[in-house]
């Protein structure tokens, strides 16, 4: 047996993918990102799209490390922690902790791994899940009202799409 990490071909970055986000909604890459107290997080450089499920599994965020006293790198924050502040193009991470910036591992474009998913998964349920809620599932992580199924499309229009614009907003 190996021990080679599984990697995984479903998440793109939007901007490599074939796809983008369909008109009048925000394409929040280069927004800056703050927490809750409004510290300056970063910027968002990128977002990765789940080509199964035809939507925005995660924001790769660009940390500013300095200020923060952390290693300025990349990491993924699943989207449905995101906030979006459309007026002053801002992304609010509400319950982003330094600690969770410090613990979550380095994104790697294509180096991401089932194994690297699970850990990023644990660290915001350990700390964002009460312990007896048994309802609460991991898909709530990746859900956001703006990046959803209905708010992407390739760039690459079929006839069939062309004919018929209701396929115009998937992936």
């Amino acid at each position: 047996m190996t021990d080679k990490k599984i990697r995984y071909s479903k998440l793109l970055e939007l901007g490599n993918s074939g796809y983008e986000i369909v008109t009048d909604e925000p394409d929040i890459r280069k927004w800056k990102v703050r927490n809750a107290a409004g510290k300056y997080l970063g910027v968002v450089d990128e977002l990765l799209v789940d080509r199964e499920l035809n939507k925005i599994r995660y924001i790769v965020l660009n940390i500013e490390g300095k200020p923060l006293n952390l290693l300025s790198r990349k990491v993924l924050i699943p989207i449905g922690i995101a906030e979006l502040d459309r007026m002053d193009d801002v992304v609010i991470l509400p319950a982003i902790t330094i600690e969770h910036l410090a613990t979550l591992p380095t994104y790697k474009r294509g180096k991401l791994s089932i194994e690297t998913e699970r850990k990023i998964r644990t660290i915001f349920i350990r700390s964002n899940v009460p312990e007896h809620d048994e309802n609460i599932t991991d898909d709530a992580f990746y859900e956001h009202e703006y990046f959803n199924d209905r708010n992407l499309h390739s760039r690459k229009k079929t006839s069939e799409q062309l004919s018929d614009r209701s396929h115009n907003t998937l992936v």
